[in-house]
């Protein structure tokens, strides 16, 4: 997979303890104030994907003593892979569940996707409302809106149970394009993995079965898909 496939998906040599994440996830998002619902738009409408977690912010506190580990083995991966403004996030969707094409930024989702505006607006007064409660800087702030709208470059995906549904990316990059023109291809690349690090900013979609998709994923803000590969490979991971 790495070598014909590295500009989309890249698979990671790490063992990660998937019981140990299920726990965490479970645990974590017995609590209703935890849970962010998909369409991001409308939280009180719970539309098939339920996202929690840490966003970065809330990670680099962490690392600076000013706010405690929830679990040490989060504390545990933070420091064995060490990116750069990175959020620790699980992300639930239910059976039958299909997340349109987009690829990782404000402006790179369609209406249908959780946004109103495809210019990435809306997304930018969310990104400002959510690091003002945070407790953000005025710099802070203005740097984690910055970086919210340039959205994850890439990420590292961990799925902790088998859901028969691969990662799918458009034939093509279409990131350049109008998400409005978005489509799928029967020539589309289709992966299926266990851990992988895995190019954001190109378009790719989720096509659901009947069971329901749960992951981990570190959503990397602070560095480059080429960054991100150079970092793992130093530590023997790809």
């Amino acid at each position: 997979m790495n070598e014909s496939h590295e500009e989309r998906i890249l698979h990671i040599n790490y063992d990660f303890d998937t019981d140990e994440l299920k726990r965490i996830y479970e645990e974590l998002s017995s609590d209703p104030v935890n849970i962010t619902s998909w369409p991001w738009n409308d939280p009180t409408r719970n539309g098939g994907r339920e996202a929690c977690g840490w966003h970065y912010p809330q990670m680099e506190q962490m690392y600076r003593g000013k706010r405690p580990w929830p679990y040490e083995y989060i504390k545990e991966l933070a420091y064995t892979f060490n990116f750069n403004n990175t959020g620790f996030m699980f992300f639930m969707n239910i059976p039958h569940f299909d997340y349109p094409i987009h690829f990782d930024s404000t402006k790179g989702k369609k209406t249908d996707a959780g946004y109103e505006k495809t210019n990435g607006s809306l997304g930018e007064q969310r990104s400002r409302n959510h690091g003002t409660k945070l407790g953000l800087s005025d710099n802070e702030l203005d740097q984690y809106v910055k970086l919210r709208a340039k959205g994850t470059e890439c990420a590292v995906l961990v799925k902790l149970e088998e859901d028969n549904a691969p990662l799918c990316f458009t034939h093509e990059n279409q990131k350049d394009w109008d998400p409005q023109t978005y489509r799928k291809d029967p020539k589309d690349h289709k992966y299926d993995y266990e851990a992988c690090l895995v190019n954001a900013h190109w378009t790719h979609y989720i096509e659901g079965t009947d069971k329901r998709r749960l992951i981990f994923r570190l959503s990397i803000y602070g560095e480059s898909l080429q960054d991100a590969k150079s970092r793992l490979t130093s530590k023997g991971l790809l």
